[in-house]
């Protein structure tokens, strides 16, 4: 007897881990500024990197970590073989690793009235425990090894030391991107922190077009890597070069203020990592960009006239 889920531990969905994580991880009272002990470190090669990295994009509290991040905590797994019929999770007990199958299979199982009950079974390039990465809470089962195997271990500390402070780090940098913004100059610094934590990494390859002119408005960008191009059509719709955005640069902040049409097109220079705002979660955070400017209005009539290139504010 198997299920399609795992009911070793009921794992959240991709929409539901990034809210879950922000609200145990980072709601806990861990802050990585005060851990100076070293996270741990296990060296791997190339290919076992490569075969743990996709098991993890399967387990959806990790699959959303970057590159960066990602490479962290692989890094920080410990290798650990184990032979047929061990127990490697107890129902009960405390749970603090989770794990990735390299090899070998197993089988989770739980006391359901009095009886030993099969609910899954694992192999090769899957994993268990992610929730103990979250949660101090006992296992819901027993997982038991049926063959000889080896597995990937990581601690819930060394979890929470290297996303949490990748956490930090990132919201320290998407707050320091706003802050160049002149529109939302009049932001506190809580507000900057609201909306770093809306903003959502996009990558685009090179030669690929990140907005086009004419298109709807429906956010901003910031560029954290590459180049991007802003382009203007003639009337002949030909593509004039405007200028080239680099790294701390950003562009389509009218779609903030106005929801039209864009006015030009941006377009991949590079491969470009880019930092995006939507205009529905920034207005369900913060309100209308406009009244926002309008806090302090000794600079809202300059800001709009540079905007608009107008004598007069709207």
């Amino acid at each position: 007897m198997s299920r399609n889920e795992s009911d070793e531990e009921h794992s959240p969905t991709e929409n539901q881990s990034s809210s879950l994580r922000r609200k145990t991880v980072f709601a806990q009272s861990y802050d990585p500024r005060r851990d100076r002990s070293p996270t741990d470190v296990y060296p791997k090669s190339a290919s076992e990197i490569k075969k743990i990295k996709s098991a993890l994009k399967n387990a959806p509290l990790l699959a959303h970590l970057d590159d960066a991040t990602m490479q962290q905590v692989i890094l920080a797994m410990e290798h650990r073989s184990v032979t047929a019929n061990e127990v490697v999770i107890t129902e009960g007990e405390q749970g603090d690793y989770f794990y990735v199958i390299e090899s070998g299979s197993y089988e989770a199982s739980q006391i359901i009235k009095d009886k030993r009950v099969l609910i899954k079974t694992y192999s090769e390039g899957g994993s268990f425990g992610e929730l103990s990465l979250l949660y101090d809470q006992p296992r819901s089962a027993t997982v038991t090894a049926k063959t000889n195997g080896k597995l990937w271990s990581l601690s819930q500390r060394n979890f929470k030391k290297t996303v949490a402070q990748s956490d930090m780090n990132r919201r320290s940098k998407y707050t320091e991107l706003i802050s160049k913004v002149e529109i939302l100059s009049n932001l506190n610094e809580d507000e900057k922190l609201k909306l770093g934590e809306a903003l959502q990494s996009k990558t685009f390859l090179k030669g690929e077009e990140i907005i086009k002119q004419g298109d709807q408005a429906d956010g901003m960008y910031f560029i954290e890597e590459g180049r991007v191009t802003i382009n203007v059509a003639d009337a002949q719709d030909h593509a004039l070069k405007l200028k080239t955005l680099k790294p701390g640069d950003y562009f389509g902040e009218l779609a903030l203020l106005t929801h039209q049409p864009r006015a030009a097109s941006a377009v991949a220079e590079t491969d470009v990592v880019v930092a995006f705002l939507d205009v529905g979660a920034f207005e369900r955070l913060l309100g209308s960009c406009d009244q926002v400017m309008r806090r302090n209005v000794k600079t809202y009539e300059k800001q709009m006239k540079k905007l608009f290139n107008s004598p007069q504010a709207p």
